[in-house]
């Protein structure tokens, strides 16, 4: 053991090791005691209610950065600036040269999106083959997208009366795919 003062109680006594200041963690504790060390803010968990805030408020207002603090912000730029188009498209180290599929991109368009409801809508909600309703819905095309678009009925795709609502037991399970091919 080392001999030495105490940082906590002022005593000259053998301290545990070369490196240590406290001869125990209780006098570690009341040294630290009025600093609040380890411990949670008295705040937390709470909210100042409006009384606080408006005081706060008050004291706060009229209140500004200092000139030393303006004068070192002024030729600052910031960090993100210019940083949106750096890795973005093309620039991107993943980039594969723009091979995400055109049935991706349809189904995450905002005329996809608003088809789609307007389908569930009609319906309400409701399964069309089965009749269940409050369960995971899928939009189906009674003429599928595929053949819509080699017939060149790309109108089609985005009209309501080319859509029903089914639900995902229904769309998977059952025969629903024909499309034009059982009609032509």
């Amino acid at each position: 053991m080392a001999y030495g003062f105490c940082n906590g109680c002022k005593k000259e006594k053998d301290l545990p090791r070369n490196t240590s200041k406290y001869c125990s963690r209780n006098c570690w504790k009341e040294h630290w005691k009025p600093y609040n060390f380890g411990q949670s803010s008295a705040m937390k968990g709470r909210k100042h209610n409006k009384e606080t805030k408006q005081k706060m408020r008050i004291k706060k207002l009229g209140t500004s950065l200092s000139l030393e603090h303006k004068n070192n912000l002024k030729g600052r730029i910031p960090w993100n600036k210019g940083i949106i188009g750096i890795n973005s498209g093309e620039k991107h180290y993943n980039w594969k040269g723009g091979i995400t599929s055109e049935n991706k991109l349809l189904r995450v368009s905002n005329r996809w999106k608003y088809w789609r409801k307007e389908v569930f809508k009609r319906d309400n909600y409701i399964c069309q083959d089965c009749g269940k309703h409050n369960c995971e819905l899928h939009p189906h095309h009674i003429v599928p997208v595929v053949e819509c678009k080699i017939l060149d009925y790309n109108e089609l795709i985005f009209d309501i009366d080319n859509g029903q609502t089914l639900c995902k037991e229904c769309h998977l399970t059952g025969n629903y795919h024909k499309g034009l091919r059982g009609i032509i």
